[in-house]
């Protein structure tokens, strides 16, 4: 049997993840209304990225108005569902990803030796830096 003041915690915390569930699914539902009103404006390409960023700002009045929607939802929280693809597009890490360099990085670590805590410390960062 719980005592009350855990009683208490337990019930704040369910409340607190009510609460961030609920935020979750209101921002998910704005951005997603978002990135299917840039879909068409976007071109077919990889190059340009999970919500075409970099071609906002050369598109015009209507570039400008998505501009300023982004801006608007990014204030409000970007879900955690997207919130890895946003930052690699925004801080431009997407526009320098080099398939299969890391792969090559990690073959030259074993050819030289160097030591597998720093590989250990690397592959911690990569995760969670990358993984959606």
């Amino acid at each position: 049997m719980l005592c009350p003041l855990s009683q208490t915690i337990q019930l704040l915390l369910n409340q607190l993840s009510d609460i961030h569930e609920r935020q979750q699914t209101a921002q998910k539902a704005a951005w997603d209304a978002f990135l299917r009103r840039r879909q068409p404006k976007r071109s077919e390409a990889a190059s340009e990225g999970f919500i075409g960023f970099a071609a906002m700002a050369t598109s015009g009045k209507a570039g400008k108005d998505d501009h300023r929607e982004f801006l608007r939802l990014v204030r409000g929280g970007i879900p955690i569902v997207y919130r890895s693809k946003v930052w690699l597009e925004c801080s431009g890490a997407f526009d320098l990803m080099a398939p299969g360099e890391y792969a090559e990085l990690l073959e030259q670590a074993e050819r030289e030796g160097i030591a597998s805590t720093t590989l250990a410390e690397i592959e911690k960062d990569v995760v969670r830096t990358l993984v959606s």
